[in-house]
């Protein structure tokens, strides 16, 4: 019965948080920006002659999505991975700022340079799923991109 619950709990976070992105989106699919994004942070990843290569998951792109309202609610990252249903040992996760504006480019830089990083002590990934939540009370305004990425 527990388990139920708190299956019927992370379903219903989820779906809550599906309808706050809705109005995020700029006329793409989430699965298409997913993987135009993944494709930018593949091409910084090759101009840094780093070896890792990421593909991008519809999947983990939900999971993250949970994992962001969590750790948004508690600033707490292991417990946001626990909420999802993650390990730490084969999941991690990256959150970023960025400015409304701010291009493709400019956040897919700043997380080749952090998911490379993060595989000199955790490992490589190789996949990658997104979520984002606007931060309230910003000026300009902002987003937190939370990347989730599986070994």
């Amino acid at each position: 019965m527990k388990c139920v619950k708190k299956l019927v709990a992370v379903l219903l976070i989820a779906v809550m948080a599906l309808t706050l992105l809705t109005a995020c989106g700029g006329g793409g699919s989430s699965a298409e920006t997913g993987n135009q994004l993944t494709a930018k942070i593949n091409n910084q990843l090759a101009d840094d002659n780093s070896d890792i290569r990421l593909t991008y998951s519809d999947k983990l792109s939900s999971q993250a999505i949970v994992c962001l309202q969590y750790y948004q609610r508690t600033g707490d990252a292991n417990s946001a991975l626990q909420m999802a249903n993650l390990n730490e040992r084969d999941y991690n996760f990256i959150a970023i700022d960025v400015n409304q504006g701010e291009s493709m480019e400019y956040a897919a830089s700043l997380l080749a340079v952090q998911i490379e990083a993060l595989g000199n002590n955790w490992g490589k990934a190789k996949q990658v799923g997104y979520a984002e939540a606007e931060l309230l009370n910003t000026q300009p305004k902002q987003y937190r991109l939370f990347v989730l990425l599986k070994k």
